[in-house]
């Protein structure tokens, strides 16, 4: 499962969660146990609480330290994921 934060220069993030499901992604909307990749855009997010990452990203990096499986990726390599 794939959850997106953050602003995406690829695109809309509508878009970019479109390109994984024609993949056979599963998209999510929050961070959880569920999640396996949560992307972070490049162009980051002016609403961030904690100046350089959000609340997402802060609950990532919690399960994770907890066991949970969850990849933090930025947004370039989500694309190379995609594209190659």
């Amino acid at each position: 499962m794939f959850v997106f934060t953050g602003v995406m220069a690829f695109g809309p993030r509508k878009d970019c969660q479109a390109l994984v499901e024609e993949r056979g992604g599963l998209i999510g909307g929050g961070v959880s146990k569920k999640v396996h990749y949560l992307v972070v855009g490049s162009v980051g997010n002016e609403q961030w609480r904690h100046s350089t990452y959000g609340t997402k990203i802060m609950k990532a990096v919690e399960l994770r330290e907890a066991g949970a499986s969850i990849a933090i990726v930025g947004e370039d390599h989500w694309q190379k994921m995609l594209f190659g």
